[in-house]
């Protein structure tokens, strides 16, 4: 299952950026430096700076609570580079096409911490492709919306 994410988040880069070859790259390995052992020097010497840079940008720190780990990410959106906010709004969107069947409560968190996300990614436009994912990830946070009011309505009524 993990390999199937970024694979969908570099294709959807590729959309967005089909001329650049070191963000499709680091569409792929944008969770390698937080979810395995794989060190910033290592993925430097194996992948360039660039990619490497990229990668960083999007690296949460660790050591924070899930919540402080998204309000930093939602700060930093503004000043991400432009390579940086392609992997993240791919990863953001593939995020929320694939998290309906997961707790009301979590979908809940996600969705209101996407929009905010968004709205600070969408600061400063990339291109029409990027326009395109933007808007369907809007799209889905209002799905997601309605499929938890949903669920709360019918958890009353039982």
């Amino acid at each position: 299952m993990y390999i199937t994410h970024p694979i969908a988040v570099s294709r959807s880069v590729l959309l967005m950026s089909p001329d650049s070859v070191e963000v499709v790259a680091a569409a792929v390995l944008h969770d390698v430096l937080e979810d395995t052992d794989v060190s910033r020097e290592q993925m430097t010497r194996d992948w360039g700076r660039r990619v490497t840079g990229i990668v960083c940008e999007l690296t949460g720190d660790k050591l924070l609570s899930h919540h402080d780990r998204a309000q930093q990410n939602i700060a930093h959106a503004r000043s991400l580079s432009r390579g940086a906010r392609m992997v993240k709004l791919a990863d953001r969107h593939h995020n929320l096409m694939s998290c309906e069947m997961l707790a009301s409560e979590w979908i809940d968190r996600y969705y209101r911490e996407s929009r905010a996300l968004l709205l600070n990614l969408n600061a400063d436009t990339v291109n029409a492709a990027f326009d395109t994912f933007l808007e369907q990830s809007y799209t889905q946070i209002e799905k997601l919306e309605a499929l938890v009011r949903g669920r709360g309505a019918n958890a009353t009524q039982k």
